[in-house]
Order: C-alpha cells, then structure tokens, then sequence
C-alpha cells in the first residue's frame, strides 16, 4: 500500500526546471569595466584638486605658523675701537659682579645702485665744510625755535614709548592678599605681523602674575614675557596685534636703533622714559665722555655718559638728534646711583636683542676679556696683534670646566680669527646650549707663549 501512494507522488511531482546562464556579453563587461576606471580616474581628479585648495587653510587651524625671525643688522666696529685708550692695560676696566652679571616686518627695502649714488652724493653734500665768518647771534626766538625742535623730537619718539606695567600678588602681616604694582618704560622694536615685540627692562616683571602695556593714546594690552638678559637686564615682552585696537596700530611706530659707534663727546642727547615714578619724562643735554667701557661675563659695553640730571633711579631711552635710540638707561646695570643720566650703548647690544625677540636664551661662556690691540701687544710682548685677553675665568662656568685660564690670549674660535671682544661675544651669542666651540689661544709658560686648544661646551646663562 505503501509503495502504491509513494509512486502516486512521483507521478504527480512538478516539473523541475533547470536554469541556464546567460551567456556573458563581453563587450558590455569590457564597457562597464572602462567607465568605473574612468570613474575612479576622475574622482582622483576632483580629490586632488579640493585637497590642494583646502590644505592650507586647514592646516591654519590644525596648526600655528612658526614665528618671523627676527634679525637686527649689526653695525661696525671701526667707530668703537677709537674709543679704546691705545695703550690700555689689560684688567684696566671695571667689571660686574657674576651675580649681576622676520625678519622683522619693518626690515630695510631693497635699494638700486642709483639710489646708493644718489644717497651717497646727498651724504657728501651733508659732510661739506662750512666756515662761519663772523658769530652769529641765535637771540631769544631762534633758542626757543631750536628748544621745540628738539622736544619735537623727543614727541614723535612717543610714538613707539609705551609704559609696562608687571602685576604680582603678595600676602601681608594679616595673610590677607595684596596687588604689588610696578611700571617702567618700554620701547616698540619690531611687528612681526602677529605681534609687536616691546624692549624693556626686568626688574618688575619676572614675579609679575599679568604685565600690561599702555600705548601712546592710553589703550591698553595685555604682554607676555619672551627672554630676559641676566647681565644686562634686558627684557622682550610680546603684545599679540589682536589685543591692540586698530586705531592704536595706525598712530604706533616701531622705534629706529641707532649706530652708537658714531656718538661722539659733545653730542645732543635726548633721554625719554620714567624717573622717579614719573612717567613721559623728556630731557636734553650733550654726551659728556663715550670712552668708558664697562665689562660683564662674556662681553663689554660702552657706556654713554651725559650731563642731563638725574637721580639714579630713570629708566628709558637715549636717543641722537636724528631721533634713533643710541642708549638704554638701565637703572639695575650700574652698581650705585649717579647725579647724571648714563646708558648702555645700544650697537653692543643689538646681538641680545636679537636672541631675546626670538625667543632665545642667552649662551654662556664665562670669562671677562679685553681686546688685544697692536699697542697693547707691543706695550706687554704678547705673541699676536689680535683677540681677546681673559681678565679672568668665572668660577664654574664652561669656559673654566674646559681649561680656559686668566691670562689666556683667545685668538680663534672654530679656526674663524676673532679680533675683539665684540666678535667674541657675537659668535658666543650666535650659538645656542650644548654647542661645543673649539678654542685656539695662547697660553704664557716658563719660558713663552705656547698654542694650546680646548673644547668648551656652552650652556645657558645663570640666573
């Protein structure tokens, strides 16, 4: 019975179909094949195109632009070696204490061989003699006329003076906390396109929580702190240009650095800046001596002395008749107080400006030295005409770890002859920590001077 039905559901099952593929076309594949290529080409394409016109700007907000370099121009030393005393002694300068011790975006404009002849005639026209014949009488009006030349002068230079003041809190007796604040004048040196960088002096700053600078028209903004010089006191606060309304840049100017080689005895001098609490103060006299050299660690500075009354306690500027700043007053720099304004010579300073608006600290070496000159090495029977005489080597600093002794006549640094103090400080700061100088010097022994060469490896300065 069973076989019967099992048989009846064979004989009525369905017909089972049985599919066969189509035939592949070929040529439709072969084209569909090349329009995806086509495709994928294409959208290469478009890809690369958008991803070359939006790359710079989304690389503006993924990351910041690296800082303009700023660079000063150094200016010569000709000027400066006649202010040497021909036969001075080695060890004859006063010294400091160890303690104590984008480019720009106003960078010179490419000048033509026509401009140069041009200038250079105005020039020889300018130094032309002129002889007065008989005295002329200036009478009250042409002193007064000249007397608001002058103080135009000092005026316009107010453009690029700004007053900074550093903000530190302290606890007093009742530990209840307090505001300290201090201000000091500051001088606009650079606009890097995204800041304006402002040199001052450190006293008041590195304890100070904010620092704020106030500008010509009293606006104020707000300044970070970049570097600061131990020896000298120097500082470079950075003012961001969006802190600063626009109507304050378009009356700013960047302040113009003088060549200080070129100050002589006798010459008008402008002092601006703070004395006393007081600020805006301007004063005028004549550089009364611009020979006195003043030693620190790794370099020396002429000092630039005046007869404009002072009270030792003035901080600011000095500056030609040309309106050039040729001067820092730096009331922490000198040791005791003076009845007359004296500043540092702004040309030997121009190399730490340099590293401190870039951020950069200052290298170490770590010996006070002299120039030698040809009537110095003929006046003490030193074997070269060059270099720099080590007055002595500062305890514990790199020059002294290496071997570099008092007495010691330097006269190359990485086979490059250096001649002065100047150079020696300029290659010095040209280089940062942990660069390794080799040192050619003359070193006096029983009998003569004998060559000798040392390895020294710079490091920061001390704080």
């Amino acid at each position: 019975m069973e076989d019967k039905n099992q048989t009846e559901q064979k004989e009525y099952h369905f017909i089972t179909e049985k599919r066969k593929k189509r035939p592949m076309d070929k040529r439709k594949a072969l084209g569909r094949l090349l329009n995806t290529v086509a495709m994928a080409i294409l959208f290469g394409f478009v890809s690369c195109f958008v991803f070359v016109l939006s790359m710079p700007h989304f690389e503006s907000f993924i990351q910041e632009d690296d800082p303009p370099t700023i660079t000063i121009p150094r200016d010569t030393y000709e000027e400066l070696e006649k202010n040497y005393t021909s036969g001075e002694t080695p060890g004859e300068k006063s010294e400091q204490n160890d303690s104590t011790s984008s480019d720009s975006a106003d960078s010179k404009k490419d000048s033509s061989p026509d401009d140069d002849t041009e200038s250079q005639k105005e020039k020889n026209q300018k130094q032309k003699t002129v002889y007065l014949t008989e005295i002329q009488s200036m009478g009250i009006e042409g002193y007064e006329q000249l007397q608001k030349e002058i103080f135009k002068i000092g005026s316009d230079a107010e453009k690029s003076l700004v007053i900074v003041t550093g903000v530190s809190k302290d606890i007093d007796v009742f530990e209840k906390s307090y505001e300290n604040r201090g201000s000091i004048s500051g001088i606009i040196i650079a606009n890097t396109g995204t800041e304006l960088l402002i040199l001052t002096e450190k006293s008041i700053l590195e304890d100070a929580s904010q620092i704020h600078v106030t500008f010509l028209d009293n606006t104020t903004a707000d300044a970070q702190l970049k570097k600061t010089d131990n020896s000298t006191g120097l500082a470079v606060l950075g003012v961001s240009l969006s802190e600063i309304e626009k109507e304050t840049l378009e009356e700013i100017e960047t302040a113009a650095l003088g060549n200080s080689y070129l100050t002589s005895q006798g010459d008008l001098m402008i002092a601006v800046g703070t004395s006393s609490g007081e600020q805006h103060i301007l004063s005028m006299g004549v550089a009364t001596s611009v020979k006195d050299i003043f030693s620190s660690p790794d370099k020396d500075y002429t000092i630039i002395r005046t007869n404009i009354t002072g009270l030792g306690k003035e901080n600011g500027f000095l500056m030609n008749s040309s309106g050039e700043i040729i001067g820092l007053i730096l009331p922490g720099f000198f040791s005791s107080e003076t009845e007359s304004v004296m500043a540092l010579s702004i040309s030997e300073c121009k190399g730490i400006i340099e590293r401190l608006s870039n951020n950069k600290s200052i290298s170490y070496f770590g010996i006070y030295g002299t120039n030698i000159t040809e009537a110095v090495a003929k006046e003490h029977d030193f074997p070269v005409t060059h270099g720099v005489y080590v007055m002595s080597s500062i305890a514990d600093s790199p020059g002294m770890n290496a071997g570099i002794q008092k007495g010691d006549l330097i006269t190359d640094i990485d086979d490059e002859e250096i001649h002065s103090m100047q150079e020696f400080s300029e290659y010095i700061h040209s280089h940062d920590k942990g660069d390794v100088l080799h040192v050619t010097l003359q070193r006096l022994g029983r009998e003569e001077y004998k060559e000798m060469e040392f390895d020294v490896t710079l490091e920061d300065q001390p704080q």
